[in-house]
């Protein structure tokens, strides 16, 4: 399974960036001309260490695994959004 093309990628990481955690993430530059499974790794690595949630992590953690690209992104959508309503 393949981590997606650079754009879906992109959304992917805008999600993560969206997400409430312990600590802000800045995405690297070089993630943006695309990821490979090492990159999403250190990603996972990164988000652990901000306390992000084991739903989060599972996501992250299954990308381009058991998850397709677009799973993942759904997965992280629905997160958000769920997250949204509980502030309102």
């Amino acid at each position: 399974m393949t981590l997606g093309t650079p754009e879906i990628q992109t959304l992917i990481l805008r999600e993560i960036q969206q997400l409430k955690l312990q600590g802000s993430f800045d995405t690297p530059k070089a993630w943006t001309a695309g990821m490979d499974r090492s990159d999403v790794d250190a990603l996972y690595l990164v988000l652990e260490g901000l306390k992000a949630d084991s739903y989060i992590l599972g996501a992250v953690g299954s990308w381009g695994d058991t998850l397709n690209p677009g799973e993942v992104l759904e997965r992280l959508q629905e997160w958000n959004e769920s997250e949204s309503k509980l502030r309102q």
